[in-house]
């Protein structure tokens, strides 16, 4: 093995690894919050696996804000 292929496997490693933190962290952040509803908890869940590189993104970007207002 050399350099070239080493540093492609680190790489596609980390990436790999951080997208399973965002989808980890995305599923546990909408299980904790009290204000989602048990519906849209489970659409929330269910798009996230269904689509699990928009999905997180989507929550964090749309879904996570939209809770915040609802508190204020």
């Amino acid at each position: 093995m050399n350099g070239t292929d080493l540093t492609h496997v680190v790489v596609v490693a980390l990436v790999t690894a951080s997208w399973l933190a965002l989808w980890v962290l995305a599923v546990a952040s909408i299980m904790r919050r009290p204000t989602v509803a048990r519906i849209e908890r489970g659409v929330w869940v269910t798009l996230v696996i269904i689509f699990p590189f928009i999905g997180p993104l989507a929550w964090f970007a749309w879904g996570r804000s939209r809770q915040r207002q609802k508190l204020s």
